[in-house]
């Protein structure tokens, strides 16, 4: 669980469990994220009312450094949460001794810790969407290790974070371009350097 993480530790920047670690967080980040902020139109489905929306946003695309600097605030984040959640399960499995178990008491812990940010009148999609995003977390974290969990938690919190400007007229929408250009550009040298210098798509495919 700490290979890639290690490897980055020591400058491996290019190495490609490192990227391919980053990468697979980045895709799980961004599938929390877009979980997060489906939940907020489930209930309007069902005519109640819509979850509340996640404190803050807007005022953090205000300026180019404002966009920079709390992209690195959640990178921080994302290295704080992800180092205690890495420590609940070692505990965890050192109480129980149990690996299933272990992973069930973290997925309970990560939710109910959670489970305050929702301010709603739906309970059941409440539980339901925290459940669906703890669990890819904790599939991240157990599966591929610390760096991913770190990357996955990043991009979930980016998402949160950042306003998506559909209408590209609002005052934001630069910033809020800038902000996921950024992400992107992230996750695509992830995928670059994964790939070892072979071909995207394979030496066969590229000659036909």
């Amino acid at each position: 669980m700490l290979i890639s993480w290690s490897r980055l530790l020591i400058g491996h920047l290019r190495d490609p469990l490192v990227g391919r670690d980053i990468l697979i967080g980045a895709l799980g980040g961004t599938l929390m994220g877009l979980l997060w902020h489906l939940s907020y139109f489930v209930p309007t489905w069902f005519g109640a009312p819509s979850l509340a929306a996640f404190p803050g946003g807007v005022e953090t695309l205000s300026s180019m450094r404002r966009v920079v600097g709390d992209l690195l605030g959640r990178l921080g984040e994302a290295i704080q949460m992800a180092l205690i959640a890495l420590f609940l399960l070692t505990l965890y499995r050192i109480l129980t001794r149990k690996d299933e178990i272990a992973v069930s008491l973290l997925l309970v812990t990560q939710i109910v810790f959670n489970f305050w940010w929702y301010q709603t009148s739906s309970l059941s999609v409440e539980v339901t969407f925290l459940a669906l995003i703890w669990v890819t977390s904790v599939t991240v974290l157990v599966r591929f290790g610390l760096l991913a969990q770190v990357a996955a938690l990043f991009f979930f919190f980016a998402l949160q974070r950042i306003p998506i400007a559909l209408d590209f007229n609002v005052w934001y929408a630069g910033h809020a371009l800038l902000a996921l250009s950024m992400l992107a550009f992230a996750a695509a040298y992830a995928f670059y350097v994964s790939l070892a210098a072979r071909p995207a798509f394979g030496g066969r495919l590229l000659e036909e």
